[in-house]
């Protein structure tokens, strides 16, 4: 994982784990508020896009202690086996990612360099990358 997310990316996510971890229930709500609207892939009722949200934002802070603590991912193959018994699938990845850094960006306003946000939605699709690839040499 540290060679799929740069110095600058891990500089961020050090600097802004604690804040967004300590916003992470309101962080969630607004995720699902967001997947749940439209339509198309991804797009889910509100239960369960909650159920999501907290799935994804949980996946995305998890991994970033790994990436930030040992520098790898963790048991990332498991993770995306429960990600397809719960139902969570491209879509959902996609509506969770676009929303991740609008809300961040809402959040936390000014407060933060506009690279802090970029830096969380850069490491989920690293981690969701990285999630497919063990998956596949577990399961060829």
């Amino acid at each position: 994982m540290s060679d799929a997310v740069n110095p600058e990316i891990r500089y961020y996510l050090r600097e802004s784990i604690a804040l967004v971890d300590s916003h992470r229930t309101e962080i969630a709500s607004k995720i699902a508020f967001m997947i749940s609207l439209g339509s198309g892939p991804g797009n889910l009722n509100e239960p369960d896009a909650d159920n999501v949200a907290v799935r994804l934002l949980d996946l995305l802070l998890e991994q970033a202690r790994a990436l930030l603590g040992s520098g790898k991912p963790e048991g990332l193959a498991i993770i995306e086996l429960e990600h397809r018994a719960a139902g969570v699938e491209g879509g959902h990845y996609l509506r969770f990612a676009d929303a991740l850094t609008i809300v961040l960006r809402r959040a936390f306003g000014y407060d933060l360099p506009a690279a802090f946000a970029s830096a969380w939605h850069d490491t989920f699709w690293a981690i969701i990358r990285l999630m497919r690839l063990d998956r596949r040499l577990l399961d060829p």
